[in-house]
C-alpha cells in the first residue's frame, strides 16, 4: 500500500552518507609528515610497489600480459578469441591496453588461454616489480640537452 505524500515507511532505511573528503589522501599526508603508513609495512612496500601507482595504466599492462601468455602458446588472436566468445577487433584492443575488460571478459580469456586469473596478476606485479627495480638501479636521467660545440 502507497504511503501518503510525505510521510515515510518505516520499513525503509534510509542511509546517509558524509560528503566527499577534498583532503588529500591522508595515507600520503602521514607519509610526508614521516609517519608509516599501511602500503608501506606490507607486501607492496616489500615490493617497490609502496606508495605509486604505475604511470602505464592497468589495462596495458593486463594487456601485454596477456599477449605473452597467447604468443608463448603460439595462438592467433582468433584461435584465442573465439574460445573466449569474444571478437577478434575487441581481443586486439584489449591486448593493445585500448579497452577497459570487465572480470568477466577478463576470465572468460584467462580460460581461453588455460591460465588461472592469479597467474596472470602475477605476471602483472612482475612486470611491475621488474621495472621499479630498474628504476631504482638506474633512475631516468634528466634531459640537459646536447653540449655546445665551442
Amino acid at each position: 500500500m502507497a504511503q501518503p505524500r510525505g510521510e515515510r515507511d518505516p520499513a525503509v532505511t534510509v542511509h546517509f552518507f558524509p560528503p566527499h573528503d577534498p583532503q588529500p589522501n591522508r595515507a600520503e599526508s602521514r607519509h610526508d609528515a614521516g609517519e608509516d603508513s599501511p602500503a608501506e609495512s606490507g607486501s607492496l612496500a616489500e615490493l617497490g610497489l609502496g606508495r605509486r601507482w604505475p604511470k602505464e595504466p592497468l589495462r596495458s599492462l593486463l594487456g601485454k600480459a596477456l599477449r605473452r601468455f597467447r604468443l608463448d602458446q603460439r595462438r592467433t588472436l582468433a584461435d584465442v578469441a573465439v574460445a573466449a566468445s569474444i571478437s577478434v577487433p575487441y581481443l586486439s584492443e584489449v591486448e593493445r591496453g585500448r579497452k577497459e575488460v570487465s572480470s568477466e571478459i577478463l576470465a572468460a580469456i584467462c580460460d581461453a588461454l588455460g591460465i588461472e586469473l592469479a597467474d596472470l596478476l602475477t605476471a602483472v606485479v612482475t612486470d611491475l616489480t621488474i621495472g621499479r627495480r630498474a628504476w631504482h638501479i638506474s633512475p631516468p636521467m634528466p634531459d640537459l640537452g646536447h653540449p655546445s660545440s665551442p
